[in-house]
């Protein structure tokens, strides 16, 4: 049975809705046979608000045997009331800033603001204003509102200021003029403009106004400012022409009343530069002449000299400077002597002198010294002529007037010398002796003039073996005088010792020697008896000797006792020295060099010969005092004695005599036969 009949359908509830009003469907399907259904395909959701508008909505509905049909309507959505404020557009913001327009005090500014509502077209919008309307010229600080109000009375507001910038300059018109004659007032008519009010002009540069300037161009500026604030220059040259010659001409570089020059090396004159130049106030109207009398720039000039320098200008009007000459003479006098300074006695005294200076008329006087003609006693005398220059300086000119002897017959004669061999013990541990001398001279010729000279070290120095020390004297005539001598320092201390390595060594132990000399001249040392450097003699003394030599030859015996011994002894309690008592404690100290010589770390004694003694100990770890245990098990007798370690390291001691002790099966007592 086919079913080929669709299902249909039947809508209950509403198609249309308020905004904000849930939708909701009720539809009842009908079909002949049961078991339809219906599914939305399309349309706002149950339960949905969408808004206003118009939305096409389907259900498709379906029978049992699987028919399909659309059940198709439309939901409308109507205004329910005006839920929304309106939105405004195109505020352009709550400052505007614009540039003023040329030549404004404003600037003309254009805008567009629109509202929109959500609720439309439910909601009527009404936008309104206050202040000026779009395209109106606005000044600083003017202020609009636009408000826009919907149908519901909901509301939306916008506003802003105007900042207007004047960025335009103030300018100015001179309307006085800018050229001047000389000695006319200066004025100023400037008119200022702006394209808004209360421009100023200030002058900052050029003639004050009312003043009479001289002669000349004149760079003036006033600086502008307008209401804003803003300033610029407003620059133009003022020049001042020619009058007349109403002013004086202006002398420069007149050197002074008193012009005070020091005269040139070798001259009684000074040169002289100078450059006198004149100028007038009414230049180039006026023209000007210079006139001089006296001698000209670059000239020689004495003392007295006059300059006088005249400018005149085309109206007659002039000016004069006038100076003259203070030349100084700050050169002294000088000499020159021409006659000898030294001559014989009984020879009469000549001066030959020339005296020259910068200036003429200088003049000597002798202050000291032989006067001409004088015959003085053999010696030296100090002399001096006083120069005088013709301005009054004075000078002095010194020198020695030498009488030499007339008759020098004798030679100098030395007193005090030493020699030619001066042998001296050198001082108390020192390689050098100090010697004192004192050398002196004299000639039978009282006018000779005697000079010593001396080599080799000075009275109290301290002399070496084959120091030599020499004087000569000479006289003025020539003769010479030497004497000499050379020491021979004695060394007579014989050098000393120490012995700075130990005596006494160990059995077994290198022998070594540290033989320090001492000498005032410094010394050796040779080995001439004993043990031998690293030798390991057996126990005893071993008398020593070492030659001491100093570096002059001397020599002496050193003698030493090198002693080699056990370092160790055996001692027991109750047993006599060098007996041991059978079954007591034996007692053995060891001295600390032993100890530190001992390469074990245990030690044990034997007696009787090594490798088959008669006796042998326990092992005890080696101190400063061991003790070990009584023999038994020998019969008395003398014995060897060896300390021996587990390395087999051995040191034998003086032989020993084991006593037989009350404890003994042989009759106590040390009464036995010695080795």
């Amino acid at each position: 049975i086919v079913d080929n009949q669709p299902p249909t359908a039947t809508l209950n509830s509403a198609t249309t809705f308020l905004e904000g009003e849930a939708i909701t469907y009720d539809i009842t399907v009908s079909d002949n046979c049961p078991g339809a259904t219906s599914v939305q395909t399309t349309g706002p959701a149950p339960g949905s608000t969408p808004a206003v508008g118009s939305y096409p909505t389907n259900f498709e509905l379906m029978d049992a045997a699987g028919s399909t049909v659309d059940f198709p309507f439309t939901i409308t959505v109507d205004c329910n009331d005006a839920v929304s404020t309106p939105v405004l557009s195109g505020c352009p913001g709550p400052v505007v800033t614009l540039n003023m327009d040329d030549g404004q005090c404003s600037a003309v500014h254009s805008f567009a603001v629109t509202a929109t509502d959500a609720d439309s077209p439910c909601a009527s919008v009404t936008i309104s204003s206050t202040g000026k309307a779009s395209g109106s010229a606005f000044v600083d600080g003017d202020a609009v509102s636009v408000t826009a109000t919907d149908t519901a009375g909901n509301a939306a507001t916008c506003s802003w200021t105007y900042n207007i910038v004047d960025n335009q300059p103030p300018t100015a018109t001179l309307n006085s003029a800018t050229t001047f004659l000389e000695g006319e007032a200066i004025t100023y008519d400037i008119t200022v403009s702006d394209n808004c009010p209360g421009a100023t002009s200030v002058q900052t540069t050029g003639p004050a106004p009312g003043s009479t300037p001289a002669v000349g161009s004149y760079p003036t500026n006033f600086e502008l400012m307008d209401a804003a604030g803003s300033t610029v220059d407003f620059p133009f040259t003022i020049t001042v022409d020619c009058n007349d010659a109403v002013s004086t001409p202006v002398l420069s570089g007149c050197p002074g009343p008193v012009v005070t020059l020091n005269m040139d090396d070798g001259q009684c004159s000074a040169v002289h530069s100078f450059a006198v130049t004149a100028t007038d106030a009414d230049s180039p109207c006026a023209s000007v002449t210079i006139s001089s009398t006296g001698k000209a720039s670059g000239s020689a000039f004495v003392d007295g000299d006059a300059v006088s320098v005249t400018a005149t200008d085309t109206a007659g009007n002039a000016a004069t400077c006038s100076w003259t000459y203070n030349i100084v003479d700050n050169q002294p006098p000088t000499a020159t002597l021409n006659s000898p300074s030294t001559f014989l006695e009984g020879e009469a005294i000549t001066y030959d002198m020339i005296v020259s200076d910068n200036c003429p008329g200088t003049t000597s006087v002798q202050t000291a010294g032989p006067a001409a003609g004088s015959t003085p006693t053999a010696g030296s005398y100090p002399t001096n002529f006083e120069l005088q220059d013709a301005a009054g300086t004075t000078v002095d000119f010194p020198f020695t007037i030498i009488i030499g002897c007339n008759d020098a017959s004798s030679a100098p004669v030395l007193s005090g010398c030493k020699g030619p061999i001066v042998t001296l013990n050198t001082d108390p541990g020192l390689c050098s002796a100090v010697d004192n001398f004192s050398v002196t001279f004299s000639d039978a010729d009282a006018c000779a003039v005697v000079t010593m000279t001396s080599s080799g070290k000075t009275s109290g120095s301290a002399f070496v073996d084959g120091d030599v020390v020499s004087y000569t004297a000479s006289d003025s005539s020539g003769n010479t005088v030497t004497c000499s001598w050379t020491y021979d320092i004695v060394d007579n201390e014989p050098p000393t010792a120490t012995l700075n390595s130990p005596n006494t060594f160990l059995a077994g132990q290198p022998i070594s020697f540290d033989v320090t000399v001492v000498d005032n001249c410094g010394g050796t040392s040779v080995q001439t008896a004993g043990p031998a450097p690293g030798s390991t003699p057996p126990l005893g003394e071993y008398p020593s000797s070492f030659q001491l030599q100093d570096s002059t030859g001397n020599l002496v015996s050193f003698p030493v006792v090198i002693e080699v011994v056990t370092g160790f002894t055996i001692t027991q309690p109750d047993g006599p020295e060098g007996n041991v008592y059978m079954y007591l404690p034996v007692e053995i100290n060891f001295e600390p060099a032993f100890i530190d010589w001992w390469t074990d770390t245990h030690v044990r004694f034997e007696m009787g010969p090594p490798g088959a003694p008669l006796y042998v100990s326990e092992e005890l770890p080696i101190a400063a005092t061991t003790v070990f245990r009584g023999l038994s098990g020998v019969r008395p007798g003398d014995f060897e004695f060896w300390v021996v370690g587990p390395s087999g390291a051995a040191m034998q001691a003086p032989n020993v005599r084991l006593c037989a002790s009350p404890y003994s099966n042989f009759p106590a007592g040390c009464a036995v036969s010695t080795l």
